[in-house]
């Protein structure tokens, strides 16, 4: 009796051990890299004993995505790159205190880098002496026109010299009141920023 218990337990724990025999593979997962769509495609072949992986910069280690959708050997995730052209970058499974180096992975993206907007900026010189206001543009940034608002006439003045960093114009006083203030305005389209203020005394 005492021999048929034990094979019954010999028994039980090698199907204990054949059901739970993944954990000890290693733990693997495919990766697609699609550069005609931007997209890196991942695939769970292997679960292994992995809790969890994440991908980690090859170029700065503490750059790292948690792939959260992958869960279970079967399970795919993808990923939709925003910025950065060319990624160098690892799949490292975790358990625990443990990692594991699972693949490593590249792709070179054609991807638009969103440029941060440069503003415009103006020099003045009012000369109040010799009746005149120079106008000079130090940076045209995004805008693609200029004009002077406030005390001129139809309360807009078309700046329409200046199309291009250092352009310069010159308006004589007698386009303009005798005396006044105003802003310059720049345009992009519908969008309208004011730069600069100014003020003028021709009497």
């Amino acid at each position: 009796m005492a021999v048929v218990l034990l094979a019954a337990v010999v028994g039980i724990f090698v199907l204990e051990t054949g059901d739970n025999g993944d954990d000890s593979a290693d733990p693997t997962v495919d990766a697609a890299v699609d550069n005609e769509s931007n997209v890196v495609e991942l695939s769970v072949t292997e679960m292994g004993g992995a809790e969890e992986f994440v991908l980690r910069s090859d170029v700065d280690s503490t750059e790292e995505l948690r792939l959260d959708e992958l869960q279970e050997t079967g399970d795919t995730m993808t990923l939709e790159p925003e910025s950065g052209t060319e990624v160098r970058a690892k799949i490292v499974a975790i358990d625990g205190n443990d990692e594991q180096l699972v693949r490593s992975v590249e792709w070179e993206f054609d991807l638009e880098q969103d440029s941060e907007p440069i503003n415009p900026a103006m020099s003045v010189d009012v000369n109040n002496n010799d009746e005149r206001i120079t106008f000079t543009v130090t940076s045209m940034g995004d805008a693609a026109a200029f004009v002077l608002r406030g005390d001129v006439p139809n309360d807009e003045f078309e700046l329409d010299e200046l199309e291009a960093t250092g352009d310069m114009m010159t308006v004589d006083g007698d386009e303009l009141t005798d005396n006044g203030t105003g802003a310059i305005v720049a345009i992009d389209g519908d969008i309208e920023s004011q730069i600069l203020s100014i003020d003028w005394n021709f009497d």
